[in-house]
């Protein structure tokens, strides 16, 4: 007996067929993951490595938000390039 199909692979489907309709390919990892975009997974990885690792402990969450807030202005307008 088959299982019946959930809502979110309807539009797994339709993706899909909508993809093989315009002869692109996907390039899609799993949820919430960024393993499919090299570039990405830098970044993360960079994230994690400089203001998660090397400035903690952390206090609270917003000490967190604070810091990754600072990170990211410095990251996108002053780090060289």
């Amino acid at each position: 007996m088959q299982r019946p199909v959930e809502p979110r692979q309807y539009v797994s489907i339709r993706y899909s067929e909508r993809l093989m309709d315009v002869g692109a390919a996907a390039s899609v990892g799993s949820a919430a993951d960024t393993y499919d975009d090299a570039m990405t997974e830098g970044l993360r990885d960079t994230f994690k490595a400089e203001p998660i690792e090397h400035q903690g402990p952390w206090r609270d969450a917003d000490q967190v938000e604070r810091a990754v807030t600072q990170w990211v202005g410095w990251y996108t307008t002053e780090r060289l390039h």
